[in-house]
């Protein structure tokens, strides 16, 4: 299988996390620095370097006892082949994200545009990934070891997988559903979609790589914020 492929040892598979934190960090930090509004409507009221880097001090802890365990692991398992194939798989999702959205457009302010893109969402999909993914999993999993001795490790990670790739489509599911701006098929639309991307993503995590799975994000957000958002407002309000 895949996954018996070799990969680096616990320190160097922990320094790639830190030096994502780290590159996170100064991404958000540079851009919270020429915009200190930047971030206000994804972060709340947690000030967004403070976010970030809570996000790389929980990767680490977080990575120390999934490496321990052995099936997920940060890099070292997919090639650029492999991961070609579920890239084309989340193209098509992001089709029809963006079906939804010329049908029944979200708000013209939701994607931050080039240059300050090219930093906002690598940053942003790392925050992501932690909060949304590695975070739940990983106490998902502490919590099945505990009360599920007697099943199998794979076992226990497809049962915390199914729960956690709920937790981002519910989320958005609600934003929809709070702002009244939706119908229900579109908010069902949706959160069918982010659900089939989550465990998707999961999936690649399990066979591969954290790296692989943080990849996949970034390729959706490279379709669907920076290229789709790049013209999404003048072609859906008419405006520059």
């Amino acid at each position: 299988m895949d996954a018996a492929r070799k990969t680096g040892t616990t320190s160097t598979q922990l320094l790639v996390v830190l030096s994502l934190s780290v590159a996170a960090f100064a991404a958000a930090a540079t851009l919270h620095a020429a915009n200190p509004f930047l971030f206000k409507r994804f972060t709340g009221g947690v000030h967004p370097l403070v976010a970030f880097a809570l996000a790389g001090v929980l990767a680490l802890a977080c990575f120390r006892w999934l490496l321990a365990g052995g099936e997920l692991v940060v890099y070292g398992r997919s090639t650029i082949a492999e991961l070609s194939r579920y890239a084309a798989i989340v193209a098509f999702m992001v089709s029809i994200t963006i079906l939804v959205d010329v049908t029944m457009p979200f708000a013209a302010n939701i994607n931050v545009l080039a240059p300050e893109s090219l930093l906002f969402y690598p940053a942003m999909a790392f925050l992501v990934e932690i909060i949304f993914h590695v975070l739940p999993l990983t106490v998902l999993l502490m919590i099945l070891k505990a009360s599920l001795s007697g099943t199998s490790r794979q076992s226990q990670v497809w049962i915390a997988i199914v729960i956690v790739s709920l937790l981002e489509p519910v989320y958005q599911g609600l934003y929809m559903s709070g702002s009244g701006r939706f119908p229900l098929w579109a908010v069902a639309v949706i959160a069918a979609n982010l659900t089939a991307f989550n465990l998707l993503q999961l999936y690649v995590f399990n066979r591969y790589d954290f790296i692989s799975m943080y990849a996949m994000r970034l390729v959706y957000y490279a379709l669907w914020h920076v290229a789709w958002g790049s013209i999404r407002v003048p072609l859906l309000f008419g405006t520059k």
